[in-house]
Formats: structure tokens, C-alpha cells, sequence
């Protein structure tokens, strides 16, 4: 960057540094010891095979000494790094009657709802934020109500875990709803993805949640280096452009 845009826009580097750090997922592109971009093929493939659940022989029961296991325990969303806990109300929430209906009417078995709830520390290490919004009832006690989505596999299909997590001012974040589906069907659960201020899925929005759900459990297409890195140089007036557009939000 030239001298005379650093004077004219001296919170660039700033606003870059931010920018560009928000768009970077660590999780999808892991380092070895020194720092360096590894094999992204064997953590992808270690990811998959967290998210695979082979035995689906698991009953509520069972899934509740999982969770309660969890209690008291931050367990933290690598994507946002938001630390969420699961206590007795949220667990009896995860595998209450009602969560099981909404997934059984999504075709799937109350065995798999409940192994799913029974591997939910994993799920929501993986999972990506689709909406953040305010409490439908006004409730000021609530600062948001965040849905996420994981990829699941079981028989070698890939499904949907959708989270919900409660923002509490008080208590923070806590996960408290669990609902299995098909990917394609998020595309009408979402409503107002992380900065969209519309309050609906924008156009290619619900693509690009499928194509990163999809790429956390596909090995083969996770790249080492994200695209975004490997680019040409900005012009100086393609970065005072860009800079003035940014600054106009921040």
C-alpha cells in the first residue's frame, strides 16, 4: 500500500486485518507443528470419521448419560469460537419427545436422533452458524437465538443436525434443541444468515452451507490452501476503492 493511502486511510490495515481474519475458518485448513498448511486430506478424513455414526442402537437413556457427562463443561463451536454448555434443561430438550417427532418426521429413526444427541459435542465442534437472531417474544434476558447445521453421516448418506443455541445475558450460550434432516431441507430453516440483515436465506446462501457442510465430510474436496489466498496483488486503487467501501460499514 502506498504512503498516500495510508494517510488518506490510516484504519486500512486494520479494517483488512479484521476483514480478511473473519473470513478464514482455521478448522478447514489445519497446520502442522510449525505453523505450516498440512495434508488437509487427514484432518478432513479424521473429521468424517468423527461425524460418522455407525451404531444407531442407542436409546434416550443412553444419549442422556452422554449429556450428562457434558454438564458444567464449555464446549466450544470452532467456527465461531462460541462456548456453549448443555445442563438439565437443555439435555432434557435435546431428547425430549418433541425434538424426537420433528426428526422421526424427517425420516429419521429415534435411534439415530438419540445416537446424534449422544454425539453432540462433536456436532457442535463441527457445526456452521446458518442465523443469529433476537428472541421471537421480545425477551430481554435472551441476546440471540443462533441456529447451526452439522453434517452427519449414517449408512453413508450425509444428513443435517440442526442445533439450536439460546444466548442467555446472564448464562451465556446454551444448546437446547436438536433436530435431524436432510441438507436440502435447511434451505427453509434458515432465515437470517450471520450478516444478512434481509432476515431470509440470500440468493446462494443455502449453496454455500451445503457446499461447506458437505466439504467438512469429503476429504477430497478440501483444499489445503483456501482460493482466497492464491491471488494477485490488489492495485493501489483497487485497495483505496475497496477500503472505502469497507470503512463505510465498519
Amino acid at each position: 500500500m502506498t504512503a498516500a493511502a495510508l494517510t488518506l486511510f490510516p484504519e486500512v490495515p486494520a479494517i483488512f486485518a479484521r476483514r480478511n481474519a473473519g473470513d478464514f475458518v482455521e478448522s478447514e485448513h489445519p497446520r502442522d507443528g510449525a505453523g505450516k498448511f498440512k495434508d488437509a486430506g487427514a484432518g478432513a478424513q479424521a473429521v468424517r470419521e468423527s461425524l460418522t455414526i455407525t451404531n444407531t442402537n442407542v436409546t434416550r437413556d443412553d444419549a442422556l448419560k452422554e449429556l450428562v457427562s457434558l454438564a458444567g463443561k464449555p464446549l466450544e463451536n470452532e467456527e465461531t469460537g462460541i462456548m456453549a454448555e448443555i445442563n438439565r434443561v437443555q439435555r432434557g430438550k435435546i431428547v425430549s419427545g418433541a425434538a424426537l417427532e420433528k426428526s422421526k418426521a424427517n425420516g429419521f429413526t429415534a435411534g439415530q436422533h438419540n445416537a446424534a444427541a449422544a454425539r453432540m459435542k462433536t456436532l457442535w465442534k463441527h457445526a456452521i452458524l446458518m442465523e443469529t437472531r433476537p428472541d421471537e417474544d421480545g425477551d430481554k434476558n435472551i441476546a440471540s437465538i443462533k441456529r447451526f447445521a452439522a453434517p452427519v453421516i449414517f449408512e453413508g448418506e450425509t444428513a443435517a443436525a440442526y442445533i439450536t443455541a439460546k444466548e442467555s445475558v446472564r448464562h451465556g450460550h446454551r444448546i437446547y434443541s436438536l433436530e435431524l434432516t436432510e441438507i436440502k431441507k435447511l434451505r427453509d430453516k434458515g432465515e437470517m444468515p450471520s450478516g444478512s440483515p434481509e432476515g431470509r436465506l440470500a440468493p446462494g446462501a443455502f449453496e454455500e452451507i451445503e457446499r461447506r457442510l458437505l466439504a467438512k465430510v469429503n476429504p477430497e474436496k478440501t483444499n489445503a490452501c483456501p482460493p482466497r489466498l492464491i491471488r494477485r496483488p490488489a492495485t493501489a486503487a483497487e485497495i483505496l476503492n475497496r477500503a472505502r467501501r469497507l470503512y463505510a460499514y465498519s
